[in-house]
């Protein structure tokens, strides 16, 4: 009869000092500081001169591939971004791209001009910049446009002069509508 005795005691015993932390415990697990996070707030510098790596014009069932295309992206300031670029799919003339990407949350948007003064966020794209490529999709109301570009630090950055007029013209409309115009739009 001791014997059970002492086992359950024991036991009680045991039990009770596995469940109850000790007084140096306690102190340690109130005075230690929260783990942080560290997120970004501030965008990542995309800002550069990029040729296609690859990239498709996506209509419904219709896939086009694009064969030619340069991109230029320019820091206005800490979160926005002003952009060009041309596009050339096979037997097409190439289309030219302009505006501003804006970045907010974790993510970029499409920085669309409203007025001379007032601009909206777009959430059209996907813009991924990963070492030195970028990615980026737009979707618009057709379908989406995919377009992968590798950085490029030549100075000869188009493939054919009807790829560098068409930049040309992206840049002029970039600059006439959106970089002249940028410091006096509506903050975000």
């Amino acid at each position: 009869m001791p014997f059970k005795i002492i086992i359950t005691t024991l036991i009680a015993i045991l039990l009770t000092a596995c469940g109850t932390p000790s007084p140096t415990e306690i102190v340690t697990k109130e005075t230690k500081p929260p783990v942080v996070i560290e997120t970004y707030n501030s965008a990542p510098d995309i800002s550069g001169k990029y040729s296609l790596s690859q990239g498709v014009y996506s209509y419904g069932s219709i896939s086009k591939e694009i064969i030619a295309s340069t991109l230029v992206i320019e820091k206005l300031d800490s979160d926005d971004f002003g952009f060009y670029y041309s596009a050339k799919v096979t037997k097409l003339s190439p289309d030219n791209y302009f505006g501003i990407f804006h970045y907010k949350d974790g993510k970029f948007y499409n920085r669309v001009l409203e007025t001379n003064t007032t601009t909206s966020l777009e959430d059209n794209i996907e813009l991924i910049k990963d070492d030195e490529k970028i990615k980026l999709t737009v979707h618009t109301t057709t379908g989406k446009r995919i377009i992968i570009w590798k950085q490029k630090v030549k100075s000869n950055l188009v493939d054919t002069q009807e790829l560098e007029d068409a930049l040309k013209e992206a840049k002029s409309n970039y600059i006439q509508i959106y970089k002249e115009r940028f410091e006096g739009f509506t903050k975000i």
